[in-house]
């Protein structure tokens, strides 16, 4: 019976103690509930952590996805943050907060927290973050910093030190640009390009070192020679130093440069302006005469002949690639070339190979051309295709009234200077002038009206003087 007692005791003990291992606890039942989707069970457990102060670590994953599933982010946000606040150097739960920072549209506070992780522990992951969201918000001189640590501690990446020289030129540091394409250079001398070559060097022209720009600029074309960035360095070396630097980078690419318009041009300009246009004249007149000139650059050889009074090298130049080549810029600079210099026989030339449209347009330097070239009634009726009425530039008139003097035509002069002298912008010389002559023609007293008439309008010195002068002669 004894027996029977002691092993009844043993089973209900033992059922006892397996009871309690089969039923949950209040943490695995709300955990269970959390699971089932059953979110107003599980949070009557979870709810006594949401103001802990002592929050365990393994109780924060389930509370904040308890909070997120019923929609309640600020309150996770603040769970995190005093989780964080009590555990500074967590790196998990700073990640998190970040990614629930986003979810309640705090993309500074977002920004504040990754930037306390890269104190801790700045991956490489970290830093493009950081620089990409920099970017994003336009926060460029957080961004530089972020960069300079990438290309210092990640330099394998040639993007860090491209843009980070981009934003320092952009902000006016020219010597850290600089030095950012160096350093790329140096750890990428293949990907340099074009357009990096040409910003380092502006960088470097900026930072007052042209010296240093020209000797790396020399030495990448040397490497890794192409017309168009020796073309855009020329330019840039000629108007940002001077054309004695830039003729310094091009000079021994001259002979290369036949097929490249735009670095024959640049090479052609720059032998001009440093005294070496006979070298480039005979360079650019050989390759005319073989018929390689690219049409681009005909313009050159008709500058450098024109300087040089080559004018039958001009000519040649002009008739052979006729219109297709020559742009109007040039022919206008060709036309007071010759008119300038009064060379006759190349007034001639003009005269009967310039068309009728591009004359018709420049009425006064065609009237000039035909004067030069001896055509006088030519020239008289140009003069007269100006017009009766005086409207337009005042200069253009003057140059007509100087014209008709120099031809002798003092009737027309005289007649076109009166219309002048009614112009409220008419020089007080011209009046002075004006006034000198009526007195040499004995029409002092017609001059002194006009006069009169003028200083209701004008009380200028120079007309009280023709005035006067008149009125002692009338």
């Amino acid at each position: 019976m004894v027996r029977y007692h002691l092993a009844l005791s043993i089973i209900v003990a033992c059922g006892l103690l397996l009871g309690q291992e089969l039923v949950p606890d209040g943490e695995s039942l709300a955990l269970i509930h959390l699971k089932a989707r059953n979110y107003t069970a599980a949070k009557d457990y979870f709810a006594r952590f949401d103001h802990s102060e002592s929050l365990p670590s393994d109780r924060l994953t389930p509370l904040l996805q308890l909070h997120l599933q019923t929609g309640d982010v600020n309150g996770a946000v603040d769970i995190l943050e005093r989780f964080v606040s009590r555990h500074p150097r967590h790196l998990e739960a700073r990640r998190l907060l970040v990614d629930y920072y986003r979810l309640s549209q705090r993309p500074v506070d977002a920004l504040n927290n990754l930037e306390a992780i890269r104190a801790l522990r700045p991956s490489r992951a970290l830093l493009e973050e950081l620089a990409e969201r920099y970017d994003l918000l336009t926060l460029y001189d957080r961004e530089r910093d972020v960069l300079r640590q990438l290309a210092r501690d990640h330099g394998e990446n040639p993007a860090y030190h491209v843009r980070l020289a981009e934003l320092s030129a952009a902000a006016g540091l020219w010597r850290e640009a600089a030095e950012a394409l160096i350093q790329f250079q140096a750890r990428h001398p293949r990907e340099m390009n074009h357009d990096l070559v040409v910003l380092q060097a502006d960088m470097l022209i900026l930072d007052r070192r042209p010296e240093e720009a020209l000797t790396r600029s020399r030495e990448w074309l040397e490497r890794a020679f192409d017309p168009e960035t020796a073309a855009a360095l020329g330019d840039m070396f000629h108007h940002d130093v001077d054309a004695r630097m830039a003729w310094n980078l091009l000079s021994p690419w001259g002979e290369r440069a036949s097929g490249h318009d735009a670095l024959l041009a640049k090479w052609s300009e720059l032998a001009q302006a440093v005294g070496e246009g006979e070298r480039a004249l005979e360079y650019l007149e050989g390759l005319s005469n073989a018929g390689r000139l690219p049409l681009r650059v005909v313009p050159q050889l008709v500058e450098l002949a024109l300087a040089q009074d080559r004018e039958e090298v001009a000519r040649r130049a002009v008739t052979r690639h006729g219109g297709q080549a020559v742009d109007e810029w040039l022919l206008v600079f060709y036309l007071d070339h010759v008119i300038d210099r009064k060379k006759v026989a190349a007034a001639r030339f003009l005269t009967g190979w310039l068309n009728e449209s591009f004359l018709a347009a420049r009425p006064l330097q065609a009237a000039r051309l035909a004067w030069l070239a001896g055509e006088r009634r030519v020239a008289l009726a140009r003069l007269e295709a100006m017009g009766r009425e005086l409207r337009g530039d005042l200069n253009l008139w003057i140059g007509a009234h100087g014209l008709l003097v120099e031809m002798g035509e003092r009737e027309r002069a005289m007649t076109l200077a009166r219309e002048l002298a009614r112009r409220p912008d008419a020089p007080e010389w011209l009046l002075s002038d004006l006034a000198y002559q009526f007195i040499e023609r004995g029409e002092a007293l017609e001059g002194w009206r006009l006069f009169g008439g003028l200083l209701g309008r004008r009380a200028e010195p120079g007309v009280w003087r023709g005035w006067a002068l008149l009125a002692v002669g009338a």
